[in-house]
């Protein structure tokens, strides 16, 4: 006897209309157009402006935090550092005698960088936003609130998709 699926009343599951679809469209859309000013301002690679976000204010990063707020794999991670270092915008700092642990700090250069591609960001997120009033944006951040919660429970562990496999749900 097959599981039954739980009642999906209101939900639209037609490709143009599927939340999840909806939100990596706007997701690709942001990270197309930033990778791009990235590019055209800096040179490559392409994905440094995804380290830059994540940077922030903070004065130091270790690559695994990197690694934890970008999603990107550590591999490209090394890659990227490796460059931003090779251009004098990121230092590595040893943080233990064995050179297995490091943090990252930006250079004067690498926070000049830093400040003009925050600006950009804010930009495009004002202006984005500006589509809804006050109230909606609250309600917006309240409800992304309330889906990340919900995404972390949902995708926790590298085999999650386990939970969701069709073929599993047979009793």
């Amino acid at each position: 006897m097959e599981r039954q699926l739980p009642k999906a009343t209101g939900i639209r599951f037609a490709l143009e209309e599927r939340s999840i679809y909806r939100f990596w469209l706007l997701v690709t859309q942001v990270q197309r157009c930033l990778a791009a000013y990235y590019v055209a301002k800096f040179g490559r690679p392409a994905n440094a402006w995804r380290i830059f976000s994540v940077m922030g204010d903070r004065a130091e990063i270790s690559p695994s935090e990197v690694a934890r707020l970008t999603k990107l794999e550590r591999d490209k991670i090394t890659r990227i550092v490796d460059q931003l270092v090779a251009h004098k915008l990121m230092r590595r700092n040893q943080r233990s005698p064995d050179k297995r642990r490091v943090s990252l700090t930006l250079t004067a250069k690498g926070k000049r960088v830093q400040r003009e591609f925050e600006t950009m960001r804010r930009t495009i997120e004002t202006e984005f936003l500006g589509a809804l009033d006050a109230w909606e944006r609250e309600a917006l951040y309240r409800l992304l609130d309330k889906l990340q919660q919900r995404a972390n429970v949902m995708f926790d562990g590298k085999q999650a998709w386990r939970k969701f496999d069709p073929s599993r749900r047979r009793k």
